[in-house]
């Protein structure tokens, strides 16, 4: 849902959005949800911050020789190391520039879901923006605490709480890899 409103919303600032969906399994439902109305290029059965590593360089150049897009949106599975990737990422700068890093956090089960995976820690690390997401799942208080845990976890790291991914688009805007580069600076100065 949130991908889709992220991708409306630039579509109506009238600007060509091209989508790399990644799903571990053979199939990604994702990209059938988008198709129909978005360009999508799917790579499938395996990661592309693992398994599929120098294939998204080859997307890349496929979709920007093909489509020409303003914005392309890589949207991971939800298993993807995001160092691995920005890493990958900090090797194309010729084609394209990482703006920001957006982690979707489910409000509703993080708690669980941090305890159990290293991954969902370095996706909250790794993000510029962290949106959370399913807030009317949980209680005024939970919603607090799980703020907390984020900023323990990211200090430099904007939170937008939401339910059913409605974000106000035009806050996106306000965040991007120079504020998290500068914030990133400031806290090794500080150390």
């Amino acid at each position: 849902t949130f991908l889709r409103r992220f991708i409306e919303y630039q579509v109506s600032r009238n600007r060509f959005v091209a989508v790399i969906q990644n799903e571990i399994g053979s199939a990604g439902l994702d990209g059938r949800l988008l198709e129909d109305q978005f360009a999508v290029m799917e790579m499938d059965e395996g990661c592309v911050c693992c398994s599929l590593i120098g294939e998204l360089k080859k997307g890349i150049q496929r979709i920007t020789a093909e489509l020409k897009p303003e914005i392309i949106i890589l949207e991971t599975t939800g298993l993807a190391n995001p160092f691995n990737l920005i890493g990958e990422l900090d090797l194309i700068t010729d084609l394209v520039r990482l703006e920001r890093v957006i982690s979707i956090i489910d409000g509703a089960n993080f708690t669980a879901s941090v305890a159990a995976s290293e991954i969902v820690v370095d996706q909250v690390r790794a993000a510029d923006l962290l949106v959370l997401n399913k807030c009317d799942m949980i209680t005024g208080r939970q919603t607090e605490d799980i703020c907390r845990h984020l900023k323990a976890i990211n200090p430099g790291a904007d939170i937008i709480e939401c339910s059913h991914g409605e974000v106000n688009m035009s806050l996106l805007g306000q965040t991007g890899r120079e504020k998290g580069e500068s914030a990133l600076k400031e806290r090794i100065e500080d150390d």
